[in-house]
């Protein structure tokens, strides 16, 4: 049986790690949803027009995610993990409090860069903790579930903050000495830099700088270390270069669905639809916690049932046709007046649509080499970091104030958007089909 390195901790102590590792990962995203809830009082408050607002929710913090993802990584190497992710919390959780005293748009923009600044050094250290003290026979399944943090923190946020937002309206504004009148959505900010510092407290019983597992597998070290494995010719990515950037645009445009979705449909529900905060926690937070999980693990069988048959470009078939039938759906979403209607199209497209980061990642693992992954990964990762968040909320935001120049359009907006970005999809993943299956290296299996 595999073991980690003598210095690694022991499996018991693994498993905790990952409890706290998870629990940061929640509470990212967390942080990073919650601002879909308030962005409607802030935007009333500090008047905004729509435009503005999807700079607040997507851009300001897509551009330093990007632009600190790298530098992370290396700090993980210097440092360790345990530094740079209670760096991390702290960073992100002090901005996101920070929001609620700021009074301006700019003000607003440079606390969304710190939450984007601050989680940006929470994958690389995760990464390298998780793969550094499990066993080789346990790093997948450590990894899957530490990415169940994502859609667990996106519902958790809605069902927690809309009835927050709603408690606070109730209360309505509340003076207090030396810092004013504190407004609803005010409150809700300041309160996410409680769990912060308790997990900060948490992160500090995180094992310090830790060797890689012995027995991790070489593609795994590659994924964390790329410059400590051997290189192959750099050429490979010159010769794959308008494969690479078919998966990059085709799952990125996929990921743009999905933070689009995100972002902007508690705004459309409370808007449009004349919904409740705590309507739009409940619903929309249920179908993040149970549809978002429940498909991962289906996808995940499929996809090694297809593997183990010798499919060769699974990533791509197994989300072509997920895309196909929820194309309908992401037109139907934002067009209908029906809530019930519009509830049956937001499950269709969270569990079609929005699940691509998983399946493009998987298509660039099967061209790579081992030693290349690394910065594939990377790359692939900044794609879509650019195109999810950078550019969808800001598209939608942008058709509203400046093309149609009505707030009430937003829907229309959002049609537009999805279902282009959806057909842009399908016909990116359609001329991957034989690509992937040609140049796949080796049959890619989802691990989890």
């Amino acid at each position: 049986m595999s073991s980690p390195e003598p210095n690694a901790p022991s499996l018991r102590a693994a498993w905790a790690a990952l409890a706290i590792l998870c629990a940061a990962y929640l509470l990212s995203v967390f942080d990073r949803q919650i601002i879909s809830l308030v962005i409607g009082e802030i935007k009333r408050d500090l008047s905004l027009d729509d435009f503005q607002s999807s700079l607040v929710l997507g851009s300001a913090f897509a551009v330093t995610y990007i632009l600190f993802g790298l530098p992370s990584g290396y700090l993980v190497d210097r440092f360790g993990s345990r530094r740079v992710i209670m760096t991390g919390v702290a960073i992100w959780s002090f901005s996101s409090a920070a929001t609620a005293f700021v009074d301006s748009f700019w003000g607003v923009m440079l606390c969304r860069a710190g939450v984007g600044m601050g989680e940006a050094a929470l994958m690389p250290a995760a990464y390298s903790l998780i793969a550094g003290t499990f066993p080789r026979h346990r790093v997948g399944l450590a990894m899957s579930i530490f990415v169940f943090g994502a859609p667990v923190g996106a519902g958790l946020s809605l069902l927690i903050g809309g009835p927050a937002l709603d408690f606070a309206l109730r209360v309505g504004p509340v003076h207090v000495a030396l810092a004013g009148t504190i407004h609803p959505w005010q409150m809700v900010m300041i309160s996410t830099a409680v769990p912060g510092v308790l997990l900060i407290a948490l992160a500090s019983r995180l094992p310090g700088r830790v060797a890689l597992a012995a027995a991790t597998s070489p593609a795994t070290v590659a994924a964390i270390t790329p410059d400590a494995a051997p290189q192959p010719d750099a050429g490979h990515f010159r010769t794959h270069l308008w494969l690479y950037l078919r998966i990059f645009l085709g799952y990125g445009l996929g990921g743009l669905v999905g933070a689009t979705t995100s972002l902007w449909a508690p705004q459309y529900m409370i808007r449009s639809l004349h919904w409740s905060a705590t309507d739009v926690g409940l619903v929309y937070g249920t179908i993040n916690l149970v549809g978002a999980s429940g498909i991962h693990l289906v996808t995940g069988v499929v996809l090694d049932m297809l593997a183990k048959r010798g499919s060769t470009n699974a990533p791509v078939s197994v989300y072509l046709a997920m895309v196909v039938l929820g194309l309908p759906f992401s037109f139907l979403l934002f067009s209908t007046a029906s809530s019930v209607l519009f509830v049956v199209a937001l499950i269709a497209v969270s569990m079609l649509v929005k699940p691509s980061m998983a399946f493009g990642s998987l298509a660039v693992q099967s061209i790579t080499p081992s030693s290349l992954r690394g910065r594939a990964a990377g790359g692939y990762s900044t794609a879509v970091a650019l195109l999810a968040y950078g550019t969808g909320p800001a598209l939608v935001g942008y058709l509203t104030e400046h093309v149609f120049r009505d707030g009430a359009k937003l829907g229309a907006a959002l049609t537009i958007v999805l279902t282009s970005a959806n057909l842009l999809v399908l016909v990116l993943l359609l001329s991957l089909l034989r690509p992937i299956a040609r140049h796949a290296l080796s049959v890619p299996r989802h691990e989890g």
